[in-house]
């Protein structure tokens, strides 16, 4: 299939809300908690990060703090990360997202 098949399947990331001080600490917090599944940079890994859809972004504190897919290998992080710190990673997944979104 051509590629802008697939471009044209994704949904934009959602509005970076957070400000670049939040984005750049959830960045140190997703290289040492979720790099080693998620890829780098947020690229690739288990699942690529940048392509959530609305409802994971939705579920996103309950997937990562409340486990709510262990079933599926997605463990709770609740006894790693504080509320504060999964809100900075899943800023920084947006912001990761916009970023290669606007390229």
């Amino acid at each position: 299939m051509p590629s802008s098949f697939f471009a044209s399947a994704l949904l934009p990331p959602p509005a970076l809300t957070a400000a670049a001080d939040v984005v750049a600490r959830g960045e140190q917090l997703y290289g040492a908690n979720c790099a080693l599944c998620h890829g780098a940079a947020a690229r690739g890994g288990v699942k690529d990060l940048r392509h959530m859809m609305p409802a994971t972004h939705a579920a996103f504190l309950d997937i990562v703090l409340g486990g709510t897919r262990a079933q599926n290998g997605m463990a709770s992080f609740a006894d790693v990360l504080s509320r504060e710190q999964a809100e900075a990673i899943h800023h920084y997944l947006i912001s990761r997202a916009r970023d290669d979104w606007e390229d």
